[in-house]
């Protein structure tokens, strides 16, 4: 996954699900929940480096590539 991906297009996409809901009550709620996600997320996984939790390895790539151009 790229990092562009997760702190750019993620909360684009839960911004126009959040326009849906009604209750102004959830709709802060959850937009809270998901930038303290992201904070933590952006402290806690370094970029460009392989993060190894248990048997599961993943790498969050600092750019985005289209048709395999960077």
């Amino acid at each position: 996954m790229s990092a562009p991906v997760i702190w750019v297009m993620l909360p684009i996409i839960i911004g126009a699900f959040l326009l849906l809901l009604r209750n102004e009550r959830s709709v802060a709620v959850i937009g809270g929940a998901l930038a303290s996600l992201l904070a933590l997320i952006a402290l806690i996984i370094p970029i460009d480096q392989a993060l190894l939790l248990g048997p599961i390895s993943f790498k969050i790539s600092a750019g985005i590539q289209f048709f395999g151009v960077v």
